[in-house]
């Protein structure tokens, strides 16, 4: 606790979790997947992550938040080495009028995977997003509760044509969430 109002908290730590990774050469290995011809099999992807945050009451009404967060990923199918990196920054705020609960938030991150022997180009994969969300949340009854959320998301301009004709940079992580204001990124 930095005062009655604020509270700083540093937190990390590492998880695994299964991943559906292309197979290459499917029906060639002679076991049960390979004859079942299934397109894809099971990977461990691990991921190593460490989060800032703050958490602030501004008024007896109105709460913040903001929080930085670094996650390193490893067996996941980037291509290459199958490491990739993500980065970003959360900010909320909070206040509730009646037993009505108002939010707005603000995401910005970033996705890379660094070159690696066998890349034609040795360059670097990137890319960037930003999210705007809000939303309202109420009880309805003793045991229920009401929730309406909206979101508008966009990608950061890199400087590599949008079309991706003709850069070969694919987006370094489709099917990975980013962490922000809707997973923990804790």
């Amino acid at each position: 606790l930095l005062t009655d109002h604020a509270a700083l908290t540093l937190a990390g730590g590492r998880y695994h979790q299964y991943v559906r990774v292309p197979r290459t050469g499917a029906g060639a290995g002679g076991n049960a997947a390979d004859s079942l011809g299934l397109a894809t099999v099971l990977a461990v992807a691990r991921a190593t992550h460490v989060a800032l945050s703050l958490d602030q009451q501004l008024t007896p009404d109105v709460r913040m938040g903001l929080e930085g967060y670094f996650k390193h990923y490893e067996g996941i199918a980037t291509g290459g080495d199958d490491q990739a990196y993500i980065s970003g920054v959360d900010v909320w705020a909070r206040r509730p009028l009646g037993p009505v609960t108002g939010w707005l938030g603000y995401s910005l991150t970033w996705a890379w995977r660094l070159p690696y022997e066998d890349d034609d180009g040795g360059r670097d994969e990137f890319a960037g997003r930003h999210v705007v969300t809000a939303g309202l949340g109420a009880p309805l009854g003793s045991a229920t509760r009401f929730d309406v959320r909206v979101a508008y998301g966009a990608g950061l301009d890199t400087g590599v044509d949008p079309s991706g004709a003709g850069d070969g940079i694919p987006d370094p992580l489709p099917e990975l969430g980013t962490g922000g204001i809707a997973d923990d990124a804790t």
